[in-house]
């Protein structure tokens, strides 16, 4: 083969690599929110006790190397109806916005005493949560359903 022509297949080859390793890299370093949510019924320790509360906690995090601003929780309700909830979002900056770093967690912990977003105005209870974040990408709340309906009925029992 030509000289010339080797020349050129290693200059494409190269040029190719580094594309890729550019992609990569772009990739790696972009944010990768992730929001799951967990059931965890009442349990009594002590007989003498009373048992304690359910609880249902909404957890998302950044699993990605850039960080995300998030903006509002939906909770959507059987009605059909759904809620932005802003309020939840404590140590939020100066608009209102959750930001979510390097591998930070936000956890939003529902209990029987502060339960009132899983009803709607109408009466209707929630059945599905998910966030949005300032660039209107939303991330579900993986389990969500399942956790939320767990957690009602979990929670009509509990002795308040």
């Amino acid at each position: 083969m030509e000289p010339s022509i080797v020349i050129s297949i290693l200059a494409l080859i190269v040029s190719a690599l580094s594309f890729g390793f550019a992609v990569y890299e772009r990739f790696s370093e972009s944010a990768r929110v992730k929001a799951t949510s967990h059931f965890y019924p009442s349990e009594q320790y002590d007989e003498e006790q009373p048992p304690g509360p359910p609880t249902l906690v909404i957890e998302v995090a950044n699993y990605g190397r850039r960080p995300k601003k998030l903006e509002y929780m939906h909770v959507k309700y059987e009605s059909g109806k759904s809620k932005f909830i802003t309020e939840t979002l404590w140590r939020s900056d100066e608009h209102g916005h959750w930001r979510i770093g390097e591998n930070d967690v936000y956890r939003h912990t529902i209990e029987p005493d502060n339960d009132s977003l899983l009803t709607g105005e109408d009466g209707s209870k929630a059945v599905d949560i998910f966030f949005e974040d300032t660039l209107n990408h939303t991330y579900k709340v993986k389990n969500a359903r399942k956790n939320i309906a767990a957690y009602l009925e979990a929670a009509k029992e509990y002795p308040y």
